[in-house]
């Protein structure tokens, strides 16, 4: 059985270096993708990962779909497009901070269908993991919602980072509709302040986390950048400062610390019995995996084992932001 099985994009990110000698953009390939990423840290952590998602029939793809599987993921659900491309992304990084250009119409990800899927083996995990990435777009929306609901009425927990991409999008209006539908089912919902504030029309995180709870969700996590992250579970609710590292390259860290909450809740057996106290120290480990992984460079490069979450833990001083 595996620990997590995670649905969704794989692609290329061309990460910025330093121009040539004629002056000239010069980009390093690395591979990325919301759900590589995190297949790639769950992997390094030690669980037992299986990625199902779609890749073209092309060097690039067959270079990433190597660089995931190297993390101690199965890539048997990595299906091959021999008509598309592997997804492209061109990242901007400013101060460490990213941002994304998509080459994403037509291309291998979005054209995931349920007959690429190895169904048996996704039904055979404890959890099943998604993105918003893989609700942008028709087949891959369906297929991946038609797994969500047959793994949920099996009883596997199902898990969501929303990983909203404005450009990738018809609409907003579109988004909202469609991942609150999706929200439906889910067991653990993750995002950022702006995205539980744009799903919600609310401002503040605790009301916003209470209209996400009355869907039937029974926890959730706000990410908050370098202001650490928000929990609210039944009674229990928190906000857990992260650590002071220097930024390098930030793609993927949303990724990573989503893995290392799944890490945790794989290694406490769930999620029925935690305390705040249990609460508190998940959310404080998955500040250290994030935190760690913006120090290295790309998506799936970056992402740290337990060694070097547990050192970012106990030699890097918290960050506070008032």
């Amino acid at each position: 059985m595996y620990d997590v099985c995670a649905i969704g994009d794989i692609l290329v990110d061309f990460t910025p270096m330093e121009p040539s000698p004629a002056g000239n953009y010069v980009y390093e390939c690395n591979a990325g993708g919301t759900i590589a990423n995190l297949c790639a840290a769950a992997g390094k952590m030690g669980l037992k990962t299986l990625f199902v998602g779609k890749i073209g029939n092309d060097d690039l793809g067959k270079a990433i779909k190597k660089s995931v599987e190297k993390c101690n993921v199965d890539m048997s659900g990595c299906s091959q497009d021999n008509e598309a491309f592997t997804t492209l992304t061109f990242v901007t990084l400013n101060n460490g901070e990213r941002s994304f250009s998509f080459s994403r119409k037509n291309t291998a990800d979005i054209n995931l269908k349920l007959e690429d899927v190895p169904v048996e083996k996704v039904m055979d995990s404890k959890i099943l993991h998604f993105s918003g990435m893989c609700l942008t777009n028709e087949p891959v929306r369906s297929t991946t919602l038609h797994l969500v609901k047959e793994a949920r009425e099996k009883g596997i927990m199902i898990t969501l980072d929303v990983n909203y991409r404005e450009s990738l999008w018809s609409s907003s209006k579109e988004a909202v509709e469609v991942i609150n539908d999706a929200i439906t089912y889910v067991d653990i919902y993750k995002s950022s302040e702006e995205e539980i504030c744009l799903l919600t029309g609310e401002d503040d995180i605790s009301k916003a986390a209470e209209k996400i709870l009355s869907k039937g969700v029974k926890m959730v996590i706000v990410s908050c950048g370098p202001k650490g992250a928000f929990y609210k579970y039944g009674d229990f609710s928190g906000h857990i400062n992260t650590f002071d590292t220097k930024p390098v390259d930030t793609t993927g860290a949303g990724d990573c610390f989503m893995a290392a909450i799944l890490y945790q809740i794989t290694k406490y057996g769930g999620i029925e019995s935690l305390t705040k106290k249990d609460l508190d120290s998940i959310i404080n480990f998955a500040n250290a995996a994030g935190a760690q992984s913006i120090t290295k460079r790309g998506g799936v490069s970056s992402m740290p084992t337990i060694d070097e979450i547990e050192g970012c833990m106990k030699n890097v001083p918290k960050l506070v932001i008032s």
